[in-house]
């Protein structure tokens, strides 16, 4: 996740100056959707690891807790992956190329 954030606050700036305010909105909300699921992981190694270090065994309660988390973070790192997908597909190369600075054969001529 860390590697995500960087590239945003990388190119944010560049991002910012030459994107509509949809293109700005939708790359925002990703990155609000990696961070909640940097957090679940983080909340989900937490727990787990309270677990693990109880003196106690896991019980069905805490077992059910441990699947019913691993399913949550499932579902949220799905949802993340498609909403990529989507942007990548919406805005893709040609975002691309404007923050590189290279022009498509329609704007050189």
């Amino acid at each position: 996740m860390t590697f995500e954030s960087a590239v945003w606050e990388a190119t944010r700036a560049e991002f910012v100056r030459i994107a509509s305010v949809d293109e700005r909105v939708l790359l925002t909300r990703f990155f609000d959707h990696v961070r909640r699921l940097s957090n679940l992981i983080d909340f989900f190694r937490r727990v787990r690891a309270d677990l693990e270090i109880k003196p106690a065994a896991l019980d069905a309660g805490d077992q059910k807790l441990l699947d019913d988390l691993r399913a949550r973070l499932v579902e949220v790192a799905n949802e993340l992956r498609i909403d990529g997908l989507v942007i990548v597909t919406d805005l893709g190369d040609a975002m691309h190329k404007r923050l590189l600075g290279i022009k498509s054969t329609d704007e050189a001529q």
